[in-house]
Protein backbone atom coordinates (compact mmCIF):
# COMPACT_ATOMS: atom_id res chain seq x y z
CA UNK A 1 0.00 0.00 0.00
CA UNK A 2 2.81 2.65 1.11
CA UNK A 3 4.12 1.75 -2.62
CA UNK A 4 0.97 2.79 -4.20
CA UNK A 5 0.37 6.12 -2.17
CA UNK A 6 3.76 7.03 -2.81
CA UNK A 7 3.32 7.04 -6.55
CA UNK A 8 0.20 8.62 -6.26
CA UNK A 9 1.83 11.10 -4.38
CA UNK A 10 4.52 11.25 -7.41
CA UNK A 11 1.67 11.48 -10.20
CA UNK A 12 0.78 14.76 -8.80
CA UNK A 13 4.07 16.26 -9.49
CA UNK A 14 2.93 16.05 -13.30
CA UNK A 15 0.98 19.07 -14.74
CA UNK A 16 -2.02 17.09 -16.18
CA UNK A 17 -2.39 15.45 -12.89
CA UNK A 18 -4.65 16.74 -9.74
CA UNK A 19 -5.85 14.41 -6.64
CA UNK A 20 -8.09 15.60 -4.40
CA UNK A 21 -9.66 13.35 -1.48
CA UNK A 22 -13.09 13.52 -0.30
CA UNK A 23 -12.55 12.83 3.74
CA UNK A 24 -13.80 9.79 5.15
CA UNK A 25 -16.21 11.76 7.54
CA UNK A 26 -18.11 13.32 4.20
CA UNK A 27 -21.30 10.83 5.15
CA UNK A 28 -23.09 10.73 1.19
CA UNK A 29 -22.23 12.75 -1.57
CA UNK A 30 -22.62 13.03 -5.13
CA UNK A 31 -21.03 10.13 -6.95
CA UNK A 32 -20.60 7.95 -3.75
CA UNK A 33 -22.45 5.36 -5.39
CA UNK A 34 -19.84 4.49 -8.29
CA UNK A 35 -16.66 5.69 -9.91
CA UNK A 36 -16.48 6.76 -13.39
CA UNK A 37 -14.03 8.97 -15.71
CA UNK A 38 -14.72 11.50 -18.01
CA UNK A 39 -12.19 11.91 -21.34
CA UNK A 40 -12.01 14.78 -24.00
CA UNK A 41 -11.77 12.51 -27.15
CA UNK A 42 -11.33 14.32 -30.24
CA UNK A 43 -12.72 17.33 -29.05
CA UNK A 44 -16.19 15.83 -26.97
CA UNK A 45 -16.61 14.75 -23.98
CA UNK A 46 -16.69 10.70 -23.31
CA UNK A 47 -17.63 9.36 -19.92
CA UNK A 48 -16.58 5.64 -18.30
CA UNK A 49 -18.77 4.36 -15.29
CA UNK A 50 -17.97 1.56 -13.20
CA UNK A 51 -20.54 -1.02 -11.85
CA UNK A 52 -19.62 -4.42 -9.85
CA UNK A 53 -20.72 -6.41 -13.38
CA UNK A 54 -20.11 -4.17 -16.09
CA UNK A 55 -18.66 -0.91 -17.34
CA UNK A 56 -20.55 2.04 -19.92
CA UNK A 57 -18.83 3.98 -21.94
CA UNK A 58 -21.85 7.21 -22.15
CA UNK A 59 -21.25 9.35 -25.04
CA UNK A 60 -24.33 11.61 -25.07
CA UNK A 61 -23.70 14.99 -24.46
CA UNK A 62 -26.71 15.08 -21.65
CA UNK A 63 -25.17 12.22 -20.35
CA UNK A 64 -21.65 13.52 -20.07
CA UNK A 65 -22.93 16.52 -19.17
CA UNK A 66 -24.26 15.58 -15.89
CA UNK A 67 -21.16 13.35 -15.23
CA UNK A 68 -19.20 16.99 -15.71
CA UNK A 69 -21.49 18.34 -12.77
CA UNK A 70 -21.75 15.60 -10.76
CA UNK A 71 -17.18 15.93 -11.13
CA UNK A 72 -17.72 19.59 -9.63
CA UNK A 73 -20.38 18.66 -7.11
CA UNK A 74 -17.89 16.46 -5.54
CA UNK A 75 -14.63 18.59 -5.92
CA UNK A 76 -17.16 21.10 -3.43
CA UNK A 77 -16.71 17.96 -0.98
CA UNK A 78 -12.93 17.50 -1.73
CA UNK A 79 -10.11 18.85 -0.12
CA UNK A 80 -7.64 21.25 -1.66
CA UNK A 81 -5.05 19.35 -3.41
CA UNK A 82 -2.19 20.15 -1.31
CA UNK A 83 -4.14 19.09 1.53
CA UNK A 84 -4.93 16.04 0.10
CA UNK A 85 -1.28 14.70 -1.32
CA UNK A 86 -0.87 15.56 2.57
CA UNK A 87 -3.43 13.31 3.70
CA UNK A 88 -1.69 10.55 1.08
CA UNK A 89 1.85 10.89 2.45
CA UNK A 90 0.75 10.79 6.07
CA UNK A 91 -0.85 7.60 5.25
CA UNK A 92 2.12 5.97 3.47
CA UNK A 93 4.03 7.14 6.13
CA UNK A 94 1.68 4.41 8.20
CA UNK A 95 2.27 1.73 6.10
CA UNK A 96 5.46 -0.19 6.65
Amino acid sequence: MREQLTALAEAVERPNIQVQLVPMSTDVYPGVDGGFMIATVDGRSVGYLESHVRGKVVEAPDDTAHLEHTWEAIRGYALPSHQSLELIMRTAEKWT
